[in-house]
């Protein structure tokens, strides 16, 4: 298996009145791609590829799964993260 790791992206997101939260799109290396589908979330997951966790989504984009994490970093700060091939 790959070594995978933690590469920190933008989102797109909508946050909903009662503050849930749905990925619309992610922003990665300057490109911008769309969330066909979110396939699976769970409130609470740990990244057993690269470390780290939050919400955890399993997303399609472009025909392709891929796993993010909406990360809790502190009072009122949060990150998103992809797990990636690369650093």
């Amino acid at each position: 298996m790959q070594r995978m790791y933690k590469k920190y992206i933008e989102v797109e997101m909508l946050v909903d009145k009662m503050g849930d939260i749905t990925p619309l799109a992610l922003i990665w290396d300057g490109e911008r791609y769309e969330v066909d589908k979110i396939i699976r979330h769970k409130p609470q997951a740990h990244s057993q590829n690269c470390g780290g966790g939050g919400q955890m989504f399993v997303v399609q984009i472009g025909g392709a799964t891929r796993t993010i994490y909406y990360e809790y970093m502190g009072p009122g700060k949060f990150r998103w993260f992809i797990e990636s091939l690369r650093p």
